[in-house]
């Protein structure tokens, strides 16, 4: 993760936004604008000069919007920053260790590379790790979002997660597009295992585990708080080990078993695309539960999204749905339309 500030002192009330765009999308710019107002900050996520995504981040809380209807403060200071993509998706986390898992730290540690999925061969990196003995874990994602780690000890593959799922069950819903990036990041074998154990749920003997308060991650082992890292918004780092916080137990597995998993297995699958039909039912749906409008809102979102209807794999459609739910205002109503969205496609969480 890095970040670098390449111009600062702006005044949102004298801003052009359409202006600056463009500059920024004639430069490719990849990166964040970073929007400061009295009561909150937004960025603004920017990936090869395109605006993709903003979010706002107040008293620990983030909120998200679509670039279309994102509308910056006047009354502001706006500041231009260079980053990698990991950066930005690790500004668009949302704050939560039982849901993320632990995809909520991916960018702790040593970086050893990171690169373009499209550019990697799996298997040659598969054979590097394992000739190293490699200790630590391999991150994926995207500009706006981490989308699993792999975890390694002595080069060998221990354990896959994806937020709740891990494992075989990750590996069925990991969909990774040819757009991503990943990370190498190298980690104490104690790390490993802590992190590695959490797939066997919080159910520990109180000795071994995680202490998670006010963004601060703490590993436990044996009892001590031996290290804790703080989740700023724009970057993670280390801090005194905190003590106190909501506890989190695990049931320490000291030798794990290396899964019959391959890294070509995980960044080796195409997305898979699902069917027309699919896709036009969960629009029908929409449309149904939002009326007229709802029309209007579905091209809307696909446009925000830079998605095509035509081509849309399992993953960006679980992006799209769950956009979808946030513009239907009755909560009754969004849970009726996710309701009808799993009868023809079960890939997303209620």
């Amino acid at each position: 993760m890095w970040k670098e500030e390449v111009r600062g002192g702006l005044l949102g009330e004298v801003i052009n936004w359409k202006a600056l765009y463009r500059e920024l999308e004639d430069k490719d710019f990849t990166g964040f604008v970073k929007i400061e107002a009295w009561e909150f900050t937004d960025y603004v996520i920017l990936e090869e000069g395109k605006p993709i995504k903003a979010v706002r981040v107040y008293d620990g809380e983030k909120e998200y919007f679509s670039i279309g209807e994102y509308k910056p403060p006047k009354e502001s200071k706006v500041s231009l920053f260079k980053s990698s993509p990991l950066t930005t998706a690790h500004i668009c986390k949302v704050y939560d260790f039982e849901s993320l898992g632990t995809l909520l730290i991916s960018g702790y540690g040593n970086e050893v590379f990171y690169s373009g999925v499209n550019i990697i061969d799996p298997s040659n990196l598969e054979k590097f790790v394992g000739k190293v003995s490699f200790t630590g874990y391999v991150t994926c994602y995207t500009s706006t979002e981490v989308l699993c780690n792999v975890f390694f000890l002595d080069g060998k593959i221990i354990g896959i997660n994806l937020g709740k799922l891990w494992d075989d069950e990750a590996i069925k819903r990991i969909s990774i597009p040819s757009s991503a990036y990943l990370s190498v990041y190298a980690i104490e074998p104690e790390e490993v295992l802590l992190l590695n154990s959490i797939k066997r749920g919080f159910n520990g003997n109180g000795k071994y585990g995680f202490l998670w308060k006010d963004r601060v991650f703490t590993f436990v082992m044996d009892g001590d708080a031996v290290k804790s890292v703080k989740l700023d918004t724009e970057s993670i780092k280390e801090v005194s080990p905190l003590k106190e916080g909501h506890f989190y137990s695990v049931k320490l597995d000291e030798n794990p078993e290396t899964l019959g998993i391959t890294l070509a297995d995980i960044f080796g699958k195409k997305p898979e695309k699902v069917s027309k039909e699919i896709v036009k039912s969960i629009k029908e749906h929409f449309v149904d539960h939002m009326g007229p409008i709802g029309n209007i809102l579905w091209h809307k979102i696909l446009k925000d999204l830079h998605l095509n209807e035509e081509g849309l794999t399992k993953t960006t459609l679980r992006v799209l749905v769950y956009k979808l739910k946030d513009e239907i205002p009755e909560e009754d109503l969004r849970d009726s339309f996710i309701n009808k969205v799993k009868e023809v496609f079960n890939e997303i969480d209620t």
